[in-house]
């Protein structure tokens, strides 16, 4: 795993918080060039995106899966994640960055309960 966790605030509520997560899939041979590439990305922005409150890649027990990378995202409500989060130079860079190294990409959002 790699990414990064910060602690919640005690007066942001837990019903707005939003989700982001879904697996980007490597063109074969390229998955540690991307997690490279993710590693850097979450290391800048745990220090700037307060409301980021989790940030994390996971890579598959299965070996028939190793092209495949499973991002696990909590943001404090959904404007953390469109007007700060996806709107960032960092975000944008990373993009242009691995893009070309995925072949698929497929993500979710959803909201707390």
């Amino acid at each position: 795993m790699l990414g990064f966790s910060q602690k919640q605030s005690p007066s942001q509520p837990t019903s707005a918080q939003y989700f982001w997560t879904g697996t980007y899939t490597a063109h074969p041979g390229k998955r540690f060039q991307v997690l490279h590439f993710l590693d850097s990305f979450a290391d800048e922005i745990v220090n700037v995106e307060s409301d980021t409150l989790n940030y994390l890649v996971l890579i598959p027990a299965d070996e028939s899966e190793m092209d495949t990378l499973y991002l696990w995202e909590r943001y404090s409500d959904e404007m953390a994640l469109r007007e700060v989060h996806g709107k960032s130079t960092a975000a944008q860079g990373l993009k242009d960055t691995i893009g070309p190294l995925l072949r698929d990409r497929a993500m979710a959002r959803f909201r707390a309960v």
